[in-house]
């Protein structure tokens, strides 16, 4: 078992995902042990990224800030989830015409975090950058 100390993550986290992260608007990383959260202002976020399903939230969802939830395990250092205000990333990504992309994301959950973050990191880069039209709704 590998141990994930919390400098560790949060300098790996920085390196793999605050480029993208910080240029799409979004702030450090606040949580525990098993996740983070990085929050963007939800106004912001809805005007700059307007093809993505979750800058269009139902009135009940409507809050201040816009959230990217990454949970692991931090003892082993696995990936578990990512999901970007309450919708899976690999949907995101799938919706946005990016298919291939959604595949790699959900079949890199449970890898090490060393592994599975440069494919997050591709994955917010897309659904941040892409405008294709979107697809129908994700495969189960």
């Amino acid at each position: 078992m590998v141990h994930v100390t919390d400098d560790d993550l949060l300098s790996l986290l920085s390196q793999m995902l605050g480029p993208t992260l910080e240029a799409a608007g979004f702030g450090e990383a606040q949580g525990g042990w098993d996740g983070v959260t990085f929050c963007a202002a939800q106004a912001d976020f809805t005007e700059r990224f307007p093809w993505l399903p979750q800058a269009h939230p139902e009135d009940w969802q409507r809050g201040s800030s816009t959230d990217l939830v990454i949970e692991f395990d931090q003892t082993t250092g696995l990936l578990g989830r990512v999901d970007l205000e309450g919708i899976t990333l690999a949907a995101t990504v799938y919706r946005v015409g990016r298919g291939e992309l959604a595949a790699r994301l959900k079949s890199s959950m449970g890898w090490p975090l060393a592994e599975s973050l440069p494919i997050v990191a591709e994955a917010l880069d897309a659904a941040f950058t892409h405008r294709e039209e979107p697809a129908a709704e994700p495969p189960e």
